[in-house]
């Protein structure tokens, strides 16, 4: 909401994604609110032309769909996921995504999870190690700025 009224299309577009990753990994998941949250953050970082959050959002809606048994729209949105990565040599993103491509029945891969293991309440996909480590980097990054903001306030003499 709060990007809404700065009228930061972006920020809200990532916003969007991140409900989406909320609500994916929620115990229990609402799939729902997370297809709805990946679909409205895929719509408006295509028409802000954001690609790498496109293909998030692609990965996130296939990773969605292959846990609740939607193997079609999976294939699709991963194989999307896939084709954008590669595009933008994004390679770091390309075998979590391809192993739950794999597990759709989209390519061999035998080290992939097996739908009913996607299915599995608590499954951590490596997906949600990537969302863990995203987050503790962006919360880092965020102290970091509060502590060079609160040591730069302070006059001169304080660093002393």
């Amino acid at each position: 909401d709060l990007a809404r009224q700065q009228k930061a299309r972006g920020d809200e577009a990532r916003a969007l994604h991140q409900l989406g990753v909320v609500h994916a990994h929620a115990d229990p998941p609402d799939a729902e609110q997370a297809e709805a949250h990946y679909e409205q953050g895929l719509a408006l970082a295509e028409e802000l032309g954001m690609r790498p959050l496109v293909a998030h959002c692609h990965c996130g809606l296939g990773t969605l769909y292959a846990k609740t048994g939607q193997a079609e729209q999976a294939r699709t949105a991963l194989s999307s996921a896939i084709a954008l990565y590669r595009a933008m040599d994004m390679n770091f993103w390309l075998p979590q995504t391809e192993a739950v491509l794999a597990a759709v029945g989209g390519s061999c891969n035998e080290d992939a999870p097996s739908i009913a293991k996607l299915k599995e309440p608590g499954t951590l996909l490596p997906e949600d190690d990537v969302a863990r480590k995203h987050i503790d980097n962006a919360h880092a990054r965020a102290y970091q700025s509060l502590c060079d903001h609160q040591v730069s306030s302070h006059p001169s003499w304080y660093h002393q």
